[in-house]
């Protein structure tokens, strides 16, 4: 299982989305992590700026804070 892991982990590409700007520099992480990161500012309120089936896998935390209650279910079907 151990090889499959490693193998999985080196093809992975994440993406992150932020209201804010990223706050530690792309060039502070080692290359084999910087390569298969991106981020994005973005508004969450907006429709989110990727392709429909882009990502096999979307995880969604502390949105709480920055989204009306009345407006959740709306970001939560985007996703």
């Amino acid at each position: 299982l151990f090889p499959y892991t490693t193998l999985f982990r080196s093809l992975t590409r994440r993406a992150g989305l932020d209201v804010a700007p990223v706050l530690v520099p792309m060039s502070m992480l080692p290359y084999d992590q910087s390569s298969r990161l991106s981020f994005v500012q973005h508004n969450i309120l907006q429709r989110l700026p990727f392709e429909d089936a882009k990502f096999d896998y979307v995880r969604v935390g502390n949105i709480g804070m920055d989204v009306p209650g009345a407006l959740l279910s709306a970001v939560f079907s985007a996703c």
